[in-house]
């Protein structure tokens, strides 16, 4: 395991959430769910893979609502999406000055609204673990059209849950504590166990070792694949929050591919690899140049 220092005294822990997105739908209420967490995030970073006035629209209404800057990210659409370069872009974005060796990166996606205890808990799994892997709960198409404002900013999409789901991040708990043991003996392939990147924690000094994500990954799939193995090689242990980092995904239509071995990503997977990505966090691949703009909570004017 790398050896990582936690922050003593009562000073509270320091991470910053980092959420992308490519549309304007969905991304409110995530930000409303990252707005009612428990231990308050550093910082506040959306990053788009589209310059859609939308969005910006959407994430100011989200900052005035939780009370919160937010950092916001814009890039043209490139000719395919890069969820890949989107997540570095927004690790960039962050002031030099903000960012020190041992902060937490936690990392959402934009259609994936946090429980309020889920950054908290990839915070506890920092600290015996270098990478800390999160669980997605799929919301129904009838559960996301019920969601509301309250149900995400007051931390109660639980109500919505029936049975199955509810058990459905312990019983990944215990396959993927299967997966760390196992990895122990090297008994698991390179990527095992697998990280959600709309649901996972890393220290950005580790983040930085590894040159962040892998922007030749374009398109769906493994580029959190490709980022495990590359973590895993330089050391990183990984520790399960399952049960206790739950984000809810919002429905909406299924972007994946039907055939993966068809996916030129899968193929990329199967090839050797080495632990610094060419084109990562510090060595972006050529894209259009993304425009930082600060989004502040509007000041009430007070009634006379």
């Amino acid at each position: 395991m790398l050896q990582m220092s936690i922050p003593s005294g009562d000073a509270p822990p320091r991470y910053h959430c980092l959420v992308i997105t490519h549309t304007h739908e969905r991304v409110e209420r995530t930000l409303l769910g990252v707005g009612a967490q428990t231990i308050a995030p550093t910082s506040i970073t959306l990053a788009a893979d589209s310059d859609d006035p939308r969005i910006q629209g959407a994430v100011a209404r989200a900052a005035q609502k939780i009370g919160r800057q937010i950092r916001l990210v814009l890039r043209a659409q490139c000719d395919n999406s890069r969820r890949a370069q989107n997540r570095n872009n927004a690790v960039r974005a962050i002031d030099a000055d903000q960012l020190r060796p041992d902060d937490a990166l936690i990392f959402l996606d934009g259609d994936c609204i946090p429980d309020p205890s889920a950054c908290a808990a990839h915070l506890r799994t920092l600290e015996n673990a270098d990478v800390s892997l999160g669980f997605a709960i799929r919301l129904s198409e009838t559960q996301t059209a019920s969601l509301t404002v309250a149900h995400a900013s007051q931390g109660r999409i639980a109500e919505l849950l029936d049975g199955s789901q509810k058990r459905s991040a312990a019983a990944c708990d215990r396959r993927t504590r299967k997966r760390i043991l196992l990895r122990r003996f090297r008994l698991t392939k390179p990527h095992k166990p697998g990280i959600l990147s709309g649901n996972f924690a890393v220290r950005y000094s580790l983040f930085q070792r590894v040159n962040g994500f892998d922007e030749s990954f374009t398109g769906w799939g493994a580029e959190d694949d490709d980022i495990a193995r590359r973590l895993y090689a330089a050391g990183a242990k990984p520790g399960s929050s399952m049960k206790t980092s739950i984000v809810y995904h919002q429905h909406h239509p299924p972007e994946s591919q039907p055939d993966w071995s068809s996916n030129p990503n899968a193929a990329r997977l199967s090839q050797q690899f080495e632990t610094w990505a060419t084109y990562g966090l510090s060595e972006p691949c050529p894209q259009p140049s993304p425009r930082v703009r600060i989004l502040e909570p509007q000041r009430q004017k007070a009634h006379a």
